[in-house]
């Protein structure tokens, strides 16, 4: 018995959207593996340049410029990138954003000047807040809604990859080819993504209009640049910096008194009129200064005891384990518990496992358990703070 043309065009369309679908997700884990691997290797590469004749002289605050120089762009580009992909499409968006990235990427490998490499980390950083919001985007805006907790838990997990393979190969990288390699990973996958792109729906919002707040993005970025530069110059220049804290104040409130007149603002003044963002937010604020923690000052503190690179990145990667083992669990507990289930889970096992470090006198037993433990807590909270945020 032959089937009906409509029945096999309907077979037909079915499979392309589970290909479409497939494709959405490996993409969307794919950039948030690539942000967090880089944002990895540039702690790394900290830890390394402690050590080497280029870093020796330098400050600390000086070289966590390295992580701070990408973390700036993201911060304030995130929402002017997410209208950007609403009005010109998130595919196309998304391929810009990796352009961006790369580009970025093989200038932070290749130019010599310390203010040439901050630039380029700088670059990475705009590329990578282009590639967040449209990545999500695409799969808020194509995947059905009963589809779409799982496929942002599935975002949101793949950063704790990400961060294993950094750490379980980068400290290798590192000792064998130097700092500057940490970065050629994240170009390798950028090279691919953007190949990939190809495959994607435009993901065009119809009836999308209007230029975004790129003036609000500029003071509000300024404003976050000049609030770091205040906190790593704090203990050098003394009382000076509260002039710099006026000036931050005073970009913030222009980016502030922008979002109240712009149509479509860089900091959208009506999301926070939702007790369920702002409390996701928040949530999303801690999870962010525990990983920080996390994969800032725990390698530091390790090589500042003498530990060689290799064994840091031995060191860490149990931590890194329990991190996708943990978001994978939490990807699939999340429909069952909700993601506010996973942040209180989360967050009592971050919290219970950092109160046992605090009773160590320095790397022990103990501790590599409680951070394995700090790893299951962190996995819980990456998709659940997503999930919060994104959905609120």
């Amino acid at each position: 018995m032959r089937s009906s043309p409509a029945a096999v065009r309907g077979t037909s369309t079915a499979g392309a959207d589970r290909r479409h679908g497939v494709m959405l997700r490996l993409v969307g884990a794919g950039v948030m593996l690539t942000v967090m691997a880089d944002t990895t290797a540039t702690t790394l590469a900290v830890g390394v340049l402690r050590y080497t004749p280029a870093g020796a002289g330098m400050p600390l605050g000086d070289l966590v410029w390295l992580t701070s120089a990408a973390f700036i762009p993201i911060a304030a580009l995130l929402a002017t990138a997410g209208r950007w992909a609403d009005l010109f499409g998130r595919r196309r968006v998304l391929a810009v954003g990796l352009v961006v990235f790369v580009l970025g990427g093989i200038a932070a490998v290749t130019v010599e000047p310390w203010s040439y490499v901050l630039a380029a980390r700088a670059v990475q950083g705009a590329g990578a807040a282009a590639m967040i919001p449209a990545s999500l985007g695409l799969l808020l805006g194509e995947l059905p809604e009963s589809e779409r907790r799982g496929a942002i838990a599935l975002w949101s997990s793949a950063s704790g990859l990400g961060c294993l393979l950094m750490q379980a190969g980068g400290g290798w990288l590192a000792a064998s080819v130097g700092w500057r390699a940490l970065f050629i990973p994240d170009v390798v996958i950028g090279v691919a993504l953007l190949i990939a792109c190809a495959w994607l729906p435009s993901g065009r919002r119809a009836g999308a209009k209007g230029v975004p707040d790129v003036l609000g993005a500029w003071l509000l970025a300024a404003g976050i640049a000049i609030i770091v530069l205040a906190i790593s110059k704090a203990m050098a220049w003394g009382t000076d910096v509260l002039w710099l804290a006026l000036a931050a104040l005073a970009l913030l409130g222009g980016a502030l008194a922008q979002a109240r007149h712009h149509r479509l603002p860089a900091i959208d003044l009506a999301l926070w009129r939702r007790p369920r963002f702002v409390w996701g937010w928040l949530a999303t604020w801690g999870f962010g200064a525990l990983s920080y923690g996390l994969l800032t000052v725990q390698p530091l503190y390790l090589l500042h005891l003498g530990y060689p690179m290799l064994e840091v990145a031995m060191w860490l990667t149990p931590t890194s384990v329990a991190v996708v083992v943990s978001s994978f669990l939490a990807g699939r507990l999340i429909k069952r518990i909700g993601p506010y289930g996973l942040i209180y889970a989360g967050s009592l096992l971050c919290g219970g496992a950092c109160v046992l470090v605090l009773t160590q006198s320095g790397p022990t037993v103990w501790g590599l358990i409680a951070s394995v433990v700090v790893g299951v807590g962190v996995g819980a909270l990456a998709p659940g703070t997503s999930v919060a945020t994104t959905l609120a």
